[in-house]
């Protein structure tokens, strides 16, 4: 009878050590072997590490994916240089804190060097994806994150920049391929010098330029106040960061930016009914996004034939070649005082790895250009709290362009007095007829863009966050990929035929080259030659 009664209680022992050593962690401890087959699992469940193989490879990755889609979406690799060429993979932490993976014979593979000054090391899976060494109290900074050695993706939380105090620079590479998380041949980088600009790079070249951040946005990229209603950009520039992060308002959306191996920076997101990641932003997306295409001086604007342009004031250097810049008609008289400035809207500013920024609140940024005679422009740069400093711009001009949806910023540039009476100029005279007539223009059809899409922004401001996402429509197996360049393009489109497609379906069509659904679809598909 006694030996009956003790079987329920040895039964009961050994499913609870069952179901202990089955239940998710989050953490690995000194003398804890984490093998092919084992896992983390952050405490929210939304983020899990482990073992991999990516596409037709046949190596073995130590990363961290989406643990709640059916889409492997890798975000971050360990050892990303050098592959396991099996599953003997065995990772583990030393009690200096020293993470260290390595296979059956001892060969180490990646590691993260000691962690000094931990009593009691761990390794732990947070819900942010973030994989981190810290102490078992969790009540000390973390000694090595993930987070500081970003590979090809940035999601909320994660910092892209720079840790000036300890000259980390947090970078991200694209793969090699889609079987290689290797690094590739494109990055994305923070440049500091002048006014801090991303960069997207292949290898040591520029291919596009973000542009300097302009308060609520990157000059380069003004459909970021677009989706405001989903996502909160920052930028933080001190004398100890300069970094820029994202993060989304409601947390069951899931989205990331990635430097793709195709040389594509993009924005996508997870589209929860299709069980798929739909693109929709991405650059560079035409020729005039490809860095400095016009030369010194110019402006690129997709919509003209040829795209490249003299600045006001300014004419080519070979009539035969626009590729090659412009220079000033006529030069500057800055030691007479009559120089004066043209106002050039609605475009991204140039570039600023040479410009000098002056936060300073309150600088009148006309007369900061004009007693420098090194000075060929400005534009106002946003300070923390909605006030003003100064972009100031000496030499060249380079990799300025009219933003294609309306948008973008104000460029004061330097001309001489005669150059002045020919065009808008900020402050002082501009050429009667044409220029008023232009400006009215250009007013009014910024009016009816505003217009209409604040009547979007009302309509949508009525649906919840998820609602608003199904306005992302995924591309419809077999439809073309198109964007409205393309679409102007190949039928010829007139001035007017365009402004009424950028205001009626562009929002659609903008950085994703989705085919549109109801009136817009069939509007863009009407103007698609047969």
């Amino acid at each position: 009878m006694e030996s009956h009664t003790k079987w329920p209680l040895l039964l009961t022992i050994i499913l609870s050590a069952l179901l202990s050593l089955s239940a998710a962690r989050d953490t690995i401890a000194p003398g804890e072997l984490f093998g092919d087959a084992d896992s983390l699992i952050s405490a929210d469940g939304s983020f899990k590490l482990g073992f991999f193989t990516p596409g037709r490879s046949k190596s073995r990755y130590l990363g961290i994916w989406y643990a709640t889609i059916p889409v492997q979406t890798v975000i971050w690799v360990a050892n990303r240089d050098r592959p396991l060429p099996d599953s003997t993979g065995v990772l583990c932490i030393s009690g200096n804190g020293n993470l260290v993976l390595s296979d059956a014979n001892g060969t180490v593979y990646w590691s993260t060097g000691a962690a000094t000054g931990l009593a009691s090391p761990v390794a732990r899976l947070l819900n942010t994806s973030n994989f981190v060494v810290m102490g078992a109290s969790g009540e000390e900074e973390y000694a090595w994150q993930s987070f500081d050695h970003l590979t090809d993706s940035l999601i909320p939380g994660m910092k892209f920049g720079w840790d000036l105090r300890s000259g980390r620079n947090r970078n991200f590479t694209s793969w090699r391929s889609e079987d290689d998380p290797a690094p590739g041949e494109y990055s994305m980088a923070m440049d500091l010098r002048g006014d801090p600009q991303p960069f997207l790079m292949r290898g040591t070249t520029p291919v596009w330029r973000m542009g300097p951040w302009t308060g609520r946005r990157f000059t380069g990229n003004p459909e970021m106040t677009s989706v405001e209603h989903l996502f909160k950009f920052n930028f933080i520039r001190s004398t100890d960061e300069v970094f820029f992060w994202f993060d989304v308002l409601d947390r069951s959306i899931m989205s990331m930016v990635r430097a793709h191996p195709s040389g594509v920076f993009e924005r996508v997101l997870w589209n929860e009914t299709a069980q798929m990641w739909d693109r929709y932003w991405f650059a560079p997306r035409d020729q005039c996004d490809i860095f400095n295409t016009c030369g010194p001086f110019s402006i690129c604007d997709s919509s003209y034939s040829p795209i490249c342009r003299c600045l006001p004031g300014f004419v080519p250097r070979s009539p035969g070649n626009r590729n090659m810049g412009c220079m000033r008609r006529r030069p500057l008289k800055c030691r007479k005082g009559s120089d004066g400035f043209v106002k050039v809207a609605l475009v991204k500013l140039p570039d600023t790895s040479a410009s000098i920024v002056n936060y300073a609140m309150g600088l009148d940024c006309r007369t900061a250009c004009l007693r420098n005679c090194s000075c060929t422009a400005y534009a106002h740069a946003e300070v923390a709290g909605g006030s003003r400093g100064c972009i100031l711009w000496g030499g060249n001009l380079t990799d300025v362009r009219v933003n294609p949806i309306g948008g973008g910023d104000e460029l004061f540039v330097r001309l001489a007095k005669a150059d002045r009476s020919r065009q808008e100029v900020g402050g002082g005279d501009y050429d009667g007829g044409g220029a008023v007539l232009g400006l009215l223009v250009h007013v009014w059809i910024g009016w009816c863009l505003r217009k209409r899409r604040k009547t979007k922004e009302n309509k949508l401001g009525s649906l919840s966050l998820h609602q608003q996402l199904q306005h992302i429509q995924p591309r419809k197996p077999g439809a073309p990929l198109l964007d409205l360049n393309t679409i102007a393009a190949a039928t010829e489109m007139t001035s007017p035929q365009r402004t009424s497609l950028e205001g009626r379906v562009w929002s659609c069509l903008q950085g994703t080259n989705l085919c549109l659904d109801g009136d817009g679809e069939r509007g863009a598909r009407a103007l698609l030659p047969s």
